[in-house]
């Protein structure tokens, strides 16, 4: 009977210690994870965005499909909109998105081919962002112009149609060479010319960890 007792109490320890054992072994992989997370937010911290989201206000606009209206309507209304918004008083800038920041893949996404380049060649162009701006919007998101000049409101419907590109956008269309005056083609079959009049910085507007190449549209020419 004491040798039983002796060998029960044994298995017990030995259930016990290896218990213990799992459990440091468990908590130690959580201090692990623990600091990877850690290290990522305060690396996370420390990217620069190039744009400022300190004091950035955003709203969702939804409209009932009787007040949409046409292409032009819905252009006027919100140019009538942001002009009142900007009357209040601490606010900087306002600008119309089709995207709000940090929203990933919701935004449009398309190609462009540099003037020359065929169908077939321009297939093997990157993705770029697609985003559709007033002319606060740069300022709005505190985005400084690298090269050339951001949108104006003499950029309208009726006035030649321009783009701005972001940096790697720029460099991969025209690697060492001033792409300012250059012309992208953009829609299904490139029967859109547009002229590249600035540059900005690669932006994470829509992801922290990699900027993709963007593309940027005036409202008004959209």
């Amino acid at each position: 009977r004491s040798d039983a007792r002796q060998s029960a109490t044994r298995r017990s320890r030995t259930g016990l210690e290896m218990l213990v054992a799992a459990q440091l072994a468990l908590a130690l992989m959580v201090l692990a994870a623990a600091g990877v997370i850690a290290r990522s937010l305060i690396n996370l911290e420390r990217t620069d965005l190039s744009l400022e989201p300190s004091h950035l206000l955003i709203g969702q606009l939804a409209l009932r499909s009787e007040f949409r209206g046409s292409a032009e309507d819905q252009r006027e209304m919100l140019q009538r909109l942001a002009t009142r918004l900007e009357t209040i008083h601490g606010v900087h800038a306002v600008s119309p998105v089709v995207a709000v920041p940090f929203s990933a893949s919701a935004g449009w996404d398309g190609k462009a081919a540099r003037e020359g380049q065929t169908l077939d060649q321009a297939a093997g162009n990157p993705m770029l962002d697609l985003e559709v701006v007033s002319p606060h919007y740069f300022s709005a998101l505190g985005i400084r112009v690298a090269r050339g000049r951001l949108f104006t409101e003499r950029d309208r419907a009726d006035a030649p149609p321009v783009a701005v590109l972001s940096q790697s956008a720029a460099r991969y269309y025209w690697p060492g060479q001033d792409p300012i005056g250059r012309r992208l083609l953009v829609g299904p079959g490139l029967e859109r010319a547009l002229t590249v009049v600035g540059v900005v910085p690669d932006v994470r507007y829509r992801d922290l960890r990699s900027p993709p190449p963007s593309m940027y549209f005036p409202l008004s020419q959209s």
